[in-house]
């Protein structure tokens, strides 16, 4: 059966060639001139794939990509952009686009990216692990995971603020977009701010905005996330890391629901839904005066907690799964097979890095893999070294002193150079920062 594909853009020249070349594939075309259009079209056929320009009056890209990915098609979806508008392009592929081309570009270079993608979801399809519909979920079939599924389901229509903790790399930010997406905020906003990436005298102009001369370089009105968050989400990322000042504005905003911008006086209602998150102990910090308490209850009314990946094992096969099939998509590596002991082997080790480091692992062994077979060898040696069974891989240390020691080998790695210690270990420069002065590591 030829494969049918929906064409979106505003520009007659762009659509009549794009037609000729994609008809020349074999594929059957349909046209729309604007994201109106393109809209009703999608309620009345089914396609596989769609080619959107971001750029269109009355309705653009992005709101038809929204669409699609809102009714869960699982459609291949492609997106055009002009050339500087490379936001647009980030935006989009955030929202789950497939990829996207920058104007001007060749026509057969973007039948060949589509056809591409047609080919990797054939051949995922044939591994057994067809392309899954873009919906939010959380994967895993542990007590733990179904734990938490079953609390964003008895809140996820509240607006109760959400604490959620675990140590780094477990999905904090992966279960706050998930009480976001299948909540009846779902169309709105999600705000992301990580507290601990900015410096500490940028985040409150972040989080509350300023007025126009409210201090030096301050030529314009910003409003800030708290504000732009609507009545999305905003999403606190690393809120341990807040100074005890901004702790105490946050906690009178928190409480009044209003808040002022920097140098304003007018009183701006918050209408987001509040989630922090944190891999601190934020009762111990408490309990070391770091951490004001009232703020800490204010923020936990409710507390998810994401437990490490050695707790749940069980469902590290589904999470391998998931991160081949969508590492496959991203590289254009069309594996013909996967090892079953690929498995066995994820699963004798104890993943310090959680779930983050069990997807780049992933990522780099199928870059390195002969692009048709994944083996287990394609692994890391210090991953394939516990196939044996993972009690010779488990570190007796406490969790403290296991990242204690994975800070110090990272910095020794990189001659002590912060910046390229804290991409070693999958956080900012600033959480590094905090960790440093925490555990006395400065020197």
């Amino acid at each position: 059966m030829r494969p049918r594909i929906l064409i979106a853009d505003d520009e007659p020249t762009i659509r009549k060639l794009l037609k000729l070349e994609f008809e020349r594939a074999a594929f059957l075309v349909d046209l729309a001139n604007d994201g109106n259009m393109a809209l009703t079209l999608l309620q009345n056929v089914r396609y596989d794939a769609a080619v959107l320009d971001i750029s269109m009056p009355v309705c653009d890209g992005l709101q038809v990509l929204r669409a699609i990915r809102q009714q869960g098609q699982p459609m291949i979806v492609v997106m055009m952009t002009a050339y500087g508008s490379i936001d647009g392009a980030v935006t989009a592929m955030k929202m789950q686009a497939d990829d996207y081309i920058t104007k001007p570009f060749d026509p057969p270079d973007l039948v060949e990216k589509v056809e591409q993608i047609r080919r990797v979801r054939q051949r995922m399809a044939q591994l057994g692990c067809p392309h899954a519909v873009q919906t939010p979920t959380l994967i895993g079939k542990s007590a733990a995971i179904v734990q938490i599924r079953t609390t964003v389901e008895k809140i996820r229509n509240r607006n109760t603020t959400v604490l959620i903790t675990g140590e780094s790399g477990t999905g904090k930010g992966v279960v706050a977009k998930y009480l976001h997406l299948t909540s009846d905020r779902r169309s709105l906003p999600f705000t992301h701010i990580d507290c601990a990436s900015l410096p500490h005298n940028l985040i409150e102009s972040e989080l509350f905005g300023y007025e126009k001369g409210a201090f030096t370089g301050a030529t314009a009105q910003k409003k800030g996330k708290l504000e732009l968050a609507g009545q999305g989400t905003l999403f606190l990322d690393e809120i341990g890391t807040l100074s005890p000042e901004l702790q105490a504005k946050l906690l009178v905003a928190l409480q009044e629901r209003r808040f002022t911008r920097l140098g304003g006086t007018q009183d701006i209602p918050i209408e987001a839904r509040i989630v922090a998150a944190t891999n601190e102990n934020l009762e111990q910090s408490v309990a070391d005066g770091t951490f004001r308490a009232d703020l800490y209850y204010r923020l936990s009314i409710v507390c998810i907690e994401c437990p490490p990946l050695r707790n749940h094992r069980e469902d590290i096969p589904e999470l391998a799964r998931t991160f081949i099939r969508s590492h496959m998509e991203k590289t254009g590596v069309a594996l013909e097979r996967v090892d079953d002991d690929i498995f066995d082997v994820l699963m004798a080790y104890d993943w310090p890095g959680n779930v983050r480091e069990l997807e780049n692992t992933l990522e780099s062994a199928v870059v390195l893999s002969d692009g048709r077979h994944l083996h287990a060898s394609d692994l890391p040696k210090k991953i394939t070294s516990c196939a044996g069974g993972h009690s010779a891989c488990a570190s007796p240390l406490s969790l403290e002193n296991q990242e204690i020691m994975a800070i110090l080998a990272a910095l020794e790695k990189h001659g002590g150079h912060r910046e390229h210690t804290a991409q070693e270990l999958g956080i900012s420069r600033r959480s590094l920062q905090y960790k440093l002065a925490k555990y006395h590591l400065n020197k």
